[in-house]
């Protein structure tokens, strides 16, 4: 099968750099770009000039018409996923990844979400692909460590950024609860939310999820330089660590004082997810996983919401 030449990036800049460098890893060689501030398009520029990658720039959806590409990737704010693809899958009924495992409505309807979803996947015969990098993760985890009954999971996640309040349960909880069903290797979610504390930039939510006991710690601070990731599970405790050697990204597990070398997640997950939709393989496990996130998200936000009220 001929692979995607042509691709477009809607909302380049933080984690839309990573789609633009596993796009052409993959070996696509014509990248337009859309974004609403057009002046960093200087910033794509520099990096054309280190690449032999054709970058052209859009300033309107519309414009996708006259480029054509073969696969679009949605890495704009996610109050805008819902908005961008009814609008693109009228007109580009072709492979569309979304940078994040979650399609938001204001009043968080999980029937609604459902629904749109259902009906975006539909036009575009399954050929939608939401980005879940955790899976990836807790794959390679369950290779190195063998995990017997699984009754206790802690997940502490700090990124930066400066999402406060139920935003800051948007962006990081579906980590959370992809790693902790794709570690069960569950395609199920049965809930019991115990308790939550969510204040500005911090949350901490105590929870059963299909009979285990999980604790989520999630924070969002501008002037972290890093992301953070630990995790225990059946109280062993884990952590992700980066190290930079000479340019070069390497990711690890750090488990009893070793080191258990891993591949980038995310990387992982984008290059499989382009592979996947190049093949036009089914993807019902991905469309499993981002309606039990989904579903779990949203009652937690609509618990928030209900008792701040």
């Amino acid at each position: 099968m001929k692979k995607f030449k042509k691709g477009l990036i809607i909302g380049p800049d933080g984690i839309g750099q990573a789609h633009i460098r596993e796009f052409i890893n993959y070996g696509i060689n014509e990248i337009s770009i859309l974004r609403k501030n057009i002046f960093k398009n200087k910033e794509i520029i520099n990096q054309k000039q280190k690449s032999k990658v054709k970058f052209n720039f859009l300033k309107t959806i519309n414009e996708i018409k006259k480029f054509k590409p073969e696969i679009i990737s949605i890495c704009s704010p996610h109050y805008l996923h819902i908005r961008h693809l009814k609008k693109i899958s009228t007109f580009f009924p072709k492979p569309i990844i979304v940078e994040k495992p979650f399609l938001v409505t204001k009043d968080m309807n999980f029937k609604k979400i459902e629904k749109i979803s259902n009906e975006i996947n539909n036009y575009l015969k399954g050929r939608l692909f939401v980005n879940i990098p955790m899976i990836e993760l807790t794959k390679q985890i369950k290779r190195i460590f063998k995990f017997r009954e699984i009754k206790q999971i802690k997940f502490k996640y700090l990124t930066k950024g400066k999402h406060t309040n139920d935003e800051i349960l948007i962006d990081l909880l579906p980590h959370a609860v992809s790693f902790v069903l794709s570690l069960q290797e569950k395609k199920k979610i049965k809930f019991d939310l115990k308790k939550f504390y969510l204040n500005k930039n911090k949350s901490k939510i105590s929870t059963v999820i299909n009979g285990t006991f999980c604790e989520f710690y999630l924070e969002q601070n501008i002037n972290l330089k890093k992301s953070l990731l630990s995790f225990e599970v059946n109280k062993k405790k884990f952590k992700r660590i980066i190290l930079v050697k000479d340019k070069i990204h390497k990711n690890y597990i750090l488990y009893n004082k070793k080191k258990y070398e891993i591949k980038n997640p995310l990387a992982l997950s984008l290059k499989k997810s382009i592979k996947s939709l190049n093949l036009n393989l089914n993807n019902n496990i991905n469309r499993i996983y981002v309606s039990l996130i989904n579903k779990f998200t949203c009652h937690v936000i609509k618990e928030y919401r209900k008792n701040i009220k």
